[in-house]
């Protein structure tokens, strides 16, 4: 798949809903953009309330998205990527900024 065709990558990130006990199920998320660090999470646990990812991908080769233990163990560290999805926002219009009028055409400018 390329990611050229899309601008915008979400998610929704935390602790699987199996996970509910004790110190059990902690984890950071990592996403990485061309192999260079875009977004870490805080610490989450099975407590913690999910957190909406809206990351800007335009330009963007590859997508790494890591589940990482928070340095105890990864027993029971269980995190989800939930309703991740590729998408193309509206993206405002832009002026070209290296148009020239070259002559005038029946009361109209080419542009080039």
């Amino acid at each position: 798949m390329s990611l050229n065709q899309y601008n915008t990558f979400r998610a929704k990130i935390g602790i699987d809903d199996e996970i509910s006990y004790g110190t059990c199920g902690i984890v950071i998320f990592k996403l990485f953009k061309d192999n260079n660090l875009a977004y870490i999470s805080p610490t989450l646990y099975p407590s913690s309330a999910t957190i909406n990812v809206n990351l800007n991908i335009s330009n963007t080769d590859q997508l790494k998205l890591i589940t990482d233990t928070s340095g105890d163990n990864a027993f029971c560290d269980h995190g989800d990527w939930a309703d991740a999805k590729f998408s193309v926002e509206n993206i405002p219009p832009t002026t070209p900024s290296n148009l020239a009028g070259v002559a005038p055409i029946d009361n109209y400018y080419q542009l080039s």
